[in-house]
C-alpha cells in the first residue's frame, strides 16, 4: 500500500426528491483511498453508504462535491465517459451476484475483457481460468449459475471484479445473502486477492467482524460519514 490516492471525494452531498420533500442522503461526505488500501464502511440500513458507493463508482450522479477516479473529476465526463472510466479501473461485487444465467462461470468472468475489445476472446478466457483458479472454481468454469452454489457464484463474482486487474474493488454487502461460515470464506478469498493483486477494496458491509481485517473501518450515520474508531 503506497498514499497514492486513487479514488476521493470532497464535500459530496446527494439529495432524492419525493414530491415537494427533500431527503438528504449524503450529507458533505469526504473520502480517501490509497492505492492497495482496504477500507470498510459500516452503518445501520438506509444510512447512506450503498449511494456513497454508486457516486463512487459513477453508477449514479451527486447533487453536489466533486468526486476524482484516478485523478479524473467524475463530473465533468458524460455516462459513456463514465463507463470506461469504470471498466479501465474499478470492479464491483454487489450482495447478489448478478452474473448472465446463460453464460457458464468462465463465459461470466471472461465478459468484462471483452467488452474493453483490447484481447482477444482466447486471451480473455485464459485470463479468467486463472482467476478462476484463485478462487478455488477451476473445476466448476463450465457450469452455468444455476449450477453453483450461492457461496460458488459469489467466487465467481469476485473473479470478474479481479479479472481486469483494476486499481480498486466496489463491494456493496458482498456476503449479505450467504451464511456464516461461506461469508467468512469469500471475505477471505477477497481480502487475500486484493492483498496479492495490490487492487484496493471499499467493502460496505453490516458484518463488524470485518473491521479486524482492513487497514480502515468508517461509519455511516444518517449521510454523515466517519472515521470508526
Amino acid at each position: 500500500m503506497n498514499n497514492t490516492a486513487i479514488l476521493a471525494c470532497q464535500q459530496l452531498t446527494k439529495i432524492f426528491h419525493q414530491g415537494p420533500a427533500e431527503i438528504k442522503v449524503l450529507n458533505g461526505v469526504n473520502f480517501t483511498v490509497n492505492a492497495g488500501e482496504r477500507v470498510a464502511i459500516i452503518g445501520n440500513s438506509g444510512s447512506g453508504k450503498t449511494t456513497l458507493l454508486q457516486l463512487l463508482g459513477g453508477l449514479d450522479v451527486s447533487s453536489s462535491g466533486q468526486i476524482q477516479v484516478m485523478g479524473q473529476v467524475l463530473s465533468t465526463m458524460n455516462e459513456q465517459q463514465r463507463g470506461v472510466l469504470r471498466n479501465q479501473h474499478l470492479g464491483f461485487i454487489y450482495q447478489f451476484h448478478h452474473l448472465l444465467p446463460e453464460f457458464t462461470a468462465l463465459e461470466n468472468v471472461a465478459m468484462p475483457l471483452l467488452i474493453r475489445a483490447t484481447v482477444s476472446v482466447q486471451q480473455a478466457q485464459f485470463r479468467a481460468e486463472a482467476v478462476l483458479k484463485q478462487v478455488g472454481l477451476a473445476a466448476r468454469r463450465h457450469h452455468k449459475p444455476a449450477e453453483l452454489s450461492g457461496g460458488e457464484r459469489q467466487r465467481v463474482a469476485v473473479a470478474r471484479a479481479l479479472v481486469t486487474q483494476p486499481v480498486c474493488i466496489l463491494a456493496d454487502e458482498p456476503t449479505g445473502n450467504l451464511d456464516g461460515k461461506t461469508a467468512d470464506e469469500i471475505y477471505q478469498c477477497m481480502l487475500e486477492l486484493s492483498l496479492t493483486q495490490g487492487t484496493a477494496l471499499v467493502i460496505v458491509t453490516h458484518d463488524p467482524k470485518i473491521a479486524q481485517r482492513v487497514e480502515r473501518v468508517y461509519r455511516m450515520d444518517n449521510g454523515v460519514l466517519t472515521l470508526h474508531s
